[in-house]
């Protein structure tokens, strides 16, 4: 099964491989109000508290972004980020996964791997107006037993 990962632009990926917020990579900012801190080491505390794992995980799509002419914060999200291809029965084979969570509605709950629902994604739900982003977008946390995915597990897509 093919998932997806988007990252900056400016990035290693294709040398370092994907990282982790516990490996130090990813962006404190989205997490400082919910985590009550600007530290860290508090967030991925913060982190582990919402599931064993978080703090060493990935999150994951089932498809590329669709925008539809709708919100253009999709339009800027893709025109500004690279999309990245990771084969989920790869990782499994190589047993670098330990756990694998589903974000939808507001809830976070465990899954096994047959349970990942690869239906269409609502992107028309997304809104820059009412904060509305992945947060509405079923997606998925791949917990890395060494919060890495090394390059060699990944392909950079080409996006239009």
């Amino acid at each position: 099964m093919k998932l997806y990962h988007y990252a900056p632009q400016q990035n290693t990926i294709m040398t370092d491989g994907l990282i982790s917020f516990a490996g130090g990579c990813g962006d404190i900012r989205p997490y400082i109000k919910r985590a009550g801190s600007q530290n860290r080491q508090d967030i991925i505390t913060w982190m582990e508290n919402c599931f064993p794992g978080r703090s060493r995980s990935l999150s994951v799509i089932t498809e590329p972004v669709q925008w539809q002419g709708n919100d253009p914060m999709l339009k800027e999200f893709v025109d500004t980020h690279t999309l990245f291809s990771i084969e989920l029965d790869d990782l499994l084979h190589d047993n670098l996964i330990e756990s694998i969570w589903c974000q939808e509605n507001n809830a976070l709950f465990k899954i096994i791997p047959s349970e990942i629902d690869t239906s269409p994604l609502p992107w028309k739900n997304c809104s820059r107006r009412q904060g509305l982003f992945f947060g509405v977008i079923r997606h998925y946390f791949l917990v890395l037993r060494d919060g890495r995915i090394s390059p060699n597990y990944l392909k950079k897509e080409n996006t239009p």
